[in-house]
């Protein structure tokens, strides 16, 4: 082993990979033990060399043998020997290490899927290259979803619609999920006109929309400050056959309480419920807060225990309001207990917010 190790060590320093592969292969003859160490001056060999399918071949008998090797040094074989496997149509090999990388786990690139998918083509086989074509499509619509959605996370709309305009940039139709995705981003930061363009594009490449593109657009008109036309779409919605559900009825009942509208946000509370829709606990203080608007003390009190079962942290505002509403019914004592619970969050008897 010491003395084909010393010719292997000559190779790597002379780039010889081929030369390497085949000391390799006389070893594993002559029934002489190889150990990681030998494998390593094998495959640095071939990286000198960039013999990158030679390369990949000795990492996989390495993992064969049971001396698994690392993966930052697989994948970039693996890639760069499908990119050779690319060239000449060698689509079997290609196909194999691709399957291989997936199996691992290995992030893919939309460069290998298309080296893949070019190695079926060139090789004749285009049934698999079709297949590998839609994959890649799948892998990259997720990629650009999940970046769209971590921009509009941050309230960074323009970033994410430049994402957006990236994807079509790069020859793919968005999905339903990227649009969904984008008009999210434009509504977080009240960009209602850039969310109706997308919602239009959906229209024009007659995608079917759902819950979450309608909830969307709706969100987007009340950030926006337009809770008429955000009322209108609840009916355009309804008119595509989409059932609102409880962020709907959320976005619409903040938006209207945030307006002082506290008649429609209860309104509103009162539709969803007899729809037999639950609203989450957002959408609960926001229905107390309409209530105080509205000195509807008894109606604050009844929804605040119902909140205290439904929710750990409840806002301040609403501890305020809850407050004043044990007061005005006569539960001086739950008030007191409220405000040892909260202290601060009113800061005189007046129900004043800090």
């Amino acid at each position: 082993t010491t003395i084909y190790n010393m010719a292997l060590a000559a190779c790597e320093r002379g780039r010889q990979g081929s030369r390497a592969v085949q000391l390799l292969q006389d070893m594993e003859m002559d029934g002489i033990p190889v150990y990681r160490s030998t494998y390593d001056l094998v495959v640095g060999s071939c990286e000198r060399s960039q013999d990158w399918p030679s390369a990949a071949t000795v990492l996989r008998q390495m993992e064969a043998a049971g001396v698994p090797p690392k993966q930052n040094r697989c994948q970039r074989a693996y890639q760069l020997a499908v990119e050779e496997y690319s060239d000449t149509g060698q689509w079997r090999e290609a196909l194999s290490i691709f399957r291989d990388m997936e199996a691992k786990h290995f992030p893919l690139t939309a460069i290998t899927y298309r080296n893949v998918a070019l190695a079926c083509e060139r090789g004749g086989n285009q049934d698999c290259a079709d297949v590998v074509w839609e994959q890649m499509e799948l892998h990259t619509m997720r990629k650009y979803v999940k970046e769209i959605s971590a921009f509009g996370r941050q309230g960074e709309w323009e970033w994410a619609l430049d994402t957006f305009q990236r994807l079509q940039d790069d020859g793919f139709v968005p999905n339903l999920q990227a649009r969904n995705s984008a008009m999210q981003a434009c509504r977080k930061s009240g960009m209602w006109e850039a969310a109706l363009a997308i919602f239009d594009t959906i229209r024009e490449d007659k995608l079917e929309t759902n819950v979450i593109t309608h909830t969307s657009m709706l969100g987007a008109f009340v950030d926006g400050g337009q809770l008429n036309s955000a009322l209108d779409w609840l009916r355009v919605m309804e008119s595509d056959g989409i059932k609102p559900n409880d962020l709907t009825y959320r976005a619409l009942i903040l938006g209207a309480q945030a307006e002082g509208n506290w008649t429609l946000a209860l309104s509103l509370f009162d539709e969803m419920r007899q729809k037999g829709i639950k609203p989450d606990g957002k959408t609960m203080e926001a229905a107390i807060l309409a209530c105080q608007d509205g000195e509807l003390w008894g109606a604050v009190v009844e929804l605040f225990t119902e909140l205290m079962d439904k929710r750990q942290f409840i806002h301040d505002r609403v501890f305020a309001a809850a407050i004043r509403a044990c007061e005005a019914v006569g539960k001086a004592g739950w008030a007191e207990q409220l405000r040892n619970e909260r202290p601060g969050c009113l800061s005189s008897r007046d129900g004043a917010l800090e």
